[in-house]
């Protein structure tokens, strides 16, 4: 004899959710346990874990225990922070010590003075910079021309530019903070 649907059937009828069962499910339920000892052992001893259950005072939580709680969700937090902030000063320093490095390796000739080289690393700074500087002329070109054949173009530069940089600004300000929610 099979006693699977019986045995779910004693787990859903000795529960809070007793509408579950159908009034026909019941009824053969009841049949079942009336003719099956080892059914009816399990129907009484999970009555009787559930009749513990209920019977267990509920236990408060140590005064303070929530404030506790709260500052182990804080400190947790600016933890998080302090790392987030660390790996994006590492990253930033990683980057200018390379740069730097790859300007002195560019720069560096042996047969030089170290205050030649300097000297060296400083024009090659400046090259850069004035590389920048007709990047930046012919942009400015571009864009004048565009704005002269275009009147709203300046406008939707803008508008473009300030809402990527709003965009950029909301997404790094969630990942450094990394702020956490909590329902109470």
């Amino acid at each position: 004899m099979t006693h699977q649907p019986y045995e779910e059937w004693i787990f859903i009828n000795t529960s809070r959710e007793k509408d579950l069962l159908t009034w026909a499910q019941r009824v053969e339920l009841q049949k079942h346990l009336d003719n099956c000892p080892t059914c009816r052992s399990l129907f009484d001893a999970w009555r009787d874990v559930e009749q513990d259950l209920g019977r267990t005072p509920d236990i408060a939580p140590k005064s303070g225990f929530s404030r506790r709680w709260l500052d182990h969700l804080e400190t947790q937090h600016d933890e998080q922070f302090m790392r987030t902030i660390r790996a994006l000063f590492a990253i930033i320093g990683v980057g200018c010590l390379t740069l730097f490095i790859f300007l002195v390796v560019i720069s560096s000739n042996r047969a030089m003075s170290p205050a030649d080289q300097i000297w060296n690393i400083i024009v090659n700074i400046y090259q850069i910079s004035s590389y920048f500087e007709v990047v930046f002329r012919y942009a400015i070109v571009i864009f004048g021309t565009a704005a002269r054949t275009i009147p709203l173009s300046w406008f939707l530069l803008f508008a473009g530019v300030a809402s990527e940089l709003i965009v950029l600004w909301f997404l790094l300000f969630r990942v450094i903070t990394n702020a956490r929610r909590l329902e109470l």
